[in-house]
């Protein structure tokens, strides 16, 4: 056999660029490596290509790739090695497009190449970099930073795996992820030193971190097949965890009786969703003054725009700590809940109405970009400037007083980047989506919770014009966070995954995306918004302008399903068992398999966010409100005397009941639970 042919998944990948990605079945399960995936061709009929990533795609024959293979053939293991060591040098950022669509940096293919290395290759590997990696791992033992030291650290795995002082330092990382709650990432680095040719995969030490990390992550069917391996092979020896000493058997004992608990993942909520009855509304909250609705109304019907007054006034609206925050033309105000009266307020609404009439034609086709969210004592808000509707600023609040603490207006680096849909915060690092004033160039921002200051940013790439309206249409995107990545969709055609400790993409996914309406119709179709969540390390991606929920394992790209939907639904909710799409029907998918598992159209077509329990869903839709079993899909209560407008209306859980948002308000109902 070649030894070509023994370098396996490597040399997949190179000959299969020449393979154009498949469209998909309804369902198509992947079963791992590079191969043929179910991601649309952007080239695709009746397709546009969205999106360009900033990294661009580059033909391996433009780089050391076929020099290595050229010398893999001749048994030179000497100058495979060092060609390898070129290859991943200064292109980190370079990707490549594999068979299944997906675009990864080059330093992929080192990987792949050095893990399929024969025994006569890893001998010669060790003898030229055993020192060199020694000298690394001993060096960042002595780092006293936490972030600094996880990167050094996984150089010396990434760079020198087939090494000891690998293995040594994988366990080091597992330590700092457990530390730092990344359970997942600590069971990849444990598992690495453990299966390391130079690892004990009967260290009980290393055997009772493995199955503390497994029991945290919730992964109780790895945890159940190490624990039958320890008990065979170690159960009698003595670990020690948690400064104390306990043998592995007792170990084992003691995490599987938290099986029943499940992972340390937040509830939603604390109580059973109980459905509106008896006098209602009982409280009204105005968020904004009348004559405001009406200057907005005017000016829609002048710029004769295919957006209404109450999209340009509806709020976003979240509940935090007994009050309820609302967010209306850069107006953001603290209610009371239980009377709704205002207890701060800050910025100017009516300001920013007076200048609707200038910009109503871009914001129909930009989109209008608002959210709320909140982060211990912080309020993070996004909102266009009043003084210049093309930007919308990210403020952050004080949460008791409404005071500002920061804003991207006052920050010189940002003072010309716009804001785009949510932000996300994760250890004291608020990430955000910003686009270039005079472009279209997406830039991931990680900004300071504390201050706004610029820690690190990444470029994502470009959003292309609409060919039938030459300009971009309803940039929305959406960020969620993952134990080893942040995940951005750009809702224009990617998905694209970026490595917060080294700063850079990790892989993306650009696919074809459905067109917009013909100008000649003389409006422009609302883009439905994008979804994208993170659950037990599947990234599950819904884009707003394509017809297919995608699954993908977000550690290595591979994707697992894709199933056909409703081009108009979003991803609203992903617990441990399902997706949720919202759009013409509430469809419910398994997480798995993404086979259907139950729908339901009482609400009435489309509607906006619900709100989701453990064991329920919320909708208000423009027919009806109605309460759905979360495990059956059936409807259990429902009311008809809602008012939610056209379109349905987004529900706000509250601890005496909910608020359905309005176009100018917010009313709130006692839900008091079922006995």
């Amino acid at each position: 056999m070649p030894r070509r042919d023994r370098l396996g998944l490597a040399v997949v990948l190179i000959t299969a660029l020449s393979v154009a990605p498949v469209v998909g079945r309804e369902i198509q399960v992947v079963g791992g490596g590079f191969v043929a995936g179910p991601i649309v061709n952007p080239a695709d009929a009746g397709r546009e290509s969205g999106f360009d990533v900033a990294a661009g795609v580059t033909e391996l024959g433009d780089t050391q790739a076929p020099a290595v293979f050229e010398a893999v053939e001749a048994g030179d293991w000497q100058t495979v090695i060092r060609l390898l060591e070129t290859l991943g040098e200064g292109e980190q950022a370079v990707l490549i497009r594999d068979s299944s669509g997906m675009l990864r940096p080059l330093s992929t293919l080192k990987a792949q190449v050095l893990a399929d290395l024969p025994a006569e290759g890893r001998r010669t590997f060790r003898m030229m970099y055993r020192p060199v990696a020694a000298k690394l791992l001993a060096d960042a033992q002595i780092i006293a930073d936490p972030g600094e030291q996880t990167l050094a650290l996984a150089e010396v795995v990434e760079r020198y795996g087939l090494c000891a002082a690998a293995a040594d330092a994988a366990q080091q990382l597992g330590d700092l992820h457990f530390e730092g709650g990344r359970f997942n990432e600590s069971v990849r680095y444990y598992t690495f030193a453990s299966s390391h040719a130079d690892g004990d995969p009967d260290d009980p030490q290393l055997i009772a971190k493995r199955l503390h990390a497994l029991a945290r992550a919730g992964d109780w069917a790895g945890f159940d097949t190490l624990a039958d391996y320890a008990r065979f092979r170690r159960g009698g020896a003595s670990v020690r965890i948690g400064g104390e000493t306990v043998t592995v058997n007792a170990l084992i004992d003691a995490l599987g009786g938290d099986r029943a608990a499940g992972p340390a993942v937040p509830q939603q909520a604390d109580r059973p969703l109980g459905f509106p009855r008896g006098d209602y509304p009982s409280i009204e909250i105005q968020t904004l003054d009348p004559s405001v609705w009406q200057i907005v109304q005017q000016s829609m019907m002048n710029q004769r725009v295919a957006l209404s007054a109450d999209d340009m006034t509806r709020p976003v609206a979240l509940a935090a700590d007994g009050r309820l925050y609302t967010l209306a033309l850069g107006q953001l105000t603290a209610h009371a809940p239980d009377t709704g009266e205002p207890l701060w307020s800050v910025g100017n609404a009516e300001e920013s109405a007076r200048q609707v009439a200038n910009w109503a034609h871009q914001l129909a086709m930009s989109g209008i970009h608002q959210s709320l969210s909140v982060e211990g004592d912080t309020l993070l808000a996004i909102a266009h400037d009043p003084q210049q509707m093309d930007m919308a600023r990210l403020s952050a609040y004080d949460k008791a007083s409404g005071a500002v603490r920061w804003s991207t207006q006052q920050i010189a680096e940002l003072m010309q980047v716009g804001f785009l849909g949510q932000t996300a915060t994760r250890s004291r690092t608020t990430y955000a989506v910003g686009k270039d004033r005079n472009g279209n160039r997406l830039t991931l921002y990680a900004l300071g919770l504390d201050d706004g200051a610029v820690e690190w940013s990444v470029p994502l790439g470009e959003a292309k014009p609409d060919p039938n309206w030459r300009q971009v249409i309803g940039l929305n995107p959406s960020i969620a966070v993952g134990e080893r990545y942040v995940f951005v969709l750009t809702n224009n055609g990617a998905l694209i995954a970026v490595d917060p400790v080294r700063r850079e993409v990790a892989w993306a996914m650009c696919y074809g995306i459905l067109p917009a309406s013909n100008p000649n119709t003389g409006q422009v179709n609302s883009v439905s918004p994008g979804g994208v969540a993170v659950q037990d390390g599947v990234v599950f991606s819904k884009d707003g302008r394509d017809d297919r929920l995608i699954a993908i394992r977000a550690g290595d790209a591979v994707v697992q399903w894709t199933v056909q939907v409703d081009p108009g639904a979003t991803l609203v909710h992903c617990d441990s068992r399902h997706a949720y799409l919202l759009g013409e029907e509430l469809v419910a998918y398994d997480l798995t398999t993404g086979e259907r598992v139950w729908w339901t159209a009482h609400h009435g077509r489309a509607g906006r966010a619900p709100v989701f329990t453990a064991d329920h869903a919320l909708i208000a839709g423009p027919h009806r409100m109605c309460r759905i079993d979360l495990t059956t899909g059936k409807v259990d209560g429902y009311r008809e005397d809602v008012p939610t407008g056209s379109r349905g209306s987004e529900v706000i859980r509250l601890g005496r009941g909910i608020a359905v948002v309005g176009g100018d308000r917010l009313t709130i109902y006692d839900t008091p639970p079922d006995e």
